[in-house]
């Protein structure tokens, strides 16, 4: 147990909550969440659970690069995107097209240098910026 599990106490500790979590509905959101407080919290069951995990992201990810909020949805947005990526960072493992989601990130970049959410256009934000600039550096940590 992490001395994090320690200081809250084992009896407060949410193993089992983790463990018997249903998440073959979870957004990527949440599945970024989880993989993140198992790595933190239960690195064992991460490895458990980190095949269903890898294809469940897996699934979302979009010919051309992106991810979308479901297996088969499109467009894909900068959102989704992040947390995918983020996710499969934090368990080593990688999208399966780097490249495709490096120029789909890319894209999402407005003119005056900032980036949007959305390929069908939108404003720069410093939350779009900040997710665009992070999924691209772990992209080029990944090849």
């Amino acid at each position: 147990m992490t001395s994090l599990g320690k200081s809250i106490g084992r009896e407060k500790f949410p193993f089992a909550y983790l463990k018997f979590l249903d998440i073959s509905s979870m957004s990527l959101k949440d599945l970024y969440y989880y993989v993140a407080v198992l790595k933190k919290m239960d690195p064992l069951l991460l490895r458990v659970r980190k095949d269903e995990i890898y294809h469940m992201i897996l699934a979302r990810e979009i010919p051309g690069g992106g991810f979308g909020k479901t297996p088969g949805s499109r467009p894909a947005y900068l959102e989704e995107t992040h947390f995918a990526i983020e996710a499969l960072n934090l368990m080593g493992e990688k999208p399966g097209n780097i490249s495709e989601n490096a120029v789909y990130i890319s894209g999402l970049q407005n003119p005056n240098g900032g980036f949007r959410r959305s390929p069908y256009g939108g404003i720069s934000s410093p939350e779009n910026t900040w997710r665009a600039v992070e999924c691209l550096k772990i992209l080029e940590g990944m090849l």
